[in-house]
């Protein structure tokens, strides 16, 4: 079995996995999507393309894995670990922010003034998205509550 496969196949299982979790939060109540619906979708895509990837012909089309690749994936959940205790006590703008700016300078290696510009433009976006236009409730933000 190659590394690809086995790779898809962790994901087809983990996929799995979440279907399950996800199903136990419910699809859906009051009328509408429950708060496991869309983590099932995911997991479902996920597995979905997991499963495809493990059937899928051998060919020598993949593209060979980047050196580093791993260590970002490591930083990547890493920086996920600390981001949501963070935003749970500060709130969502500045840990956002610090996020977005960490996964685009460090991950992504774009430049100082692209990862400083975008950071909190995409953190304030995603803010409005979903508190204001949405209604999702997020934790109280210490910025947010400035333009509140």
């Amino acid at each position: 079995m190659t590394m690809s496969r086995l790779a898809a196949g962790v994901a087809a299982v983990s996929g799995v996995a979440t279907m399950f979790a996800a199903a136990g939060l419910s699809l859906v109540g009051n009328g509408g999507p429950g708060p496991g619906l869309w983590p099932f979708i995911a997991a479902t895509l996920v597995t979905v393309c997991g499963v495809v990837a493990v059937l899928r012909p051998a060919t020598e089309e993949y593209q060979p894995a980047e050196p580093g690749g791993i260590r970002r994936v490591l930083l990547g959940s890493a920086s996920l670990a600390v981001f949501v205790p963070v935003f749970a006590s500060v709130g969502f703008v500045v840990a956002g922010t610090a996020m977005f700016w960490f996964w685009l300078k460090v991950l992504g290696g774009e430049s100082w003034l692209t990862s400083t510009l975008l950071a909190p433009a995409c953190a304030v976006g995603v803010q409005l998205l979903f508190v204001v236009g949405l209604g999702v409730p997020f934790p109280p933000d210490l910025v947010a509550d400035l333009w509140s």
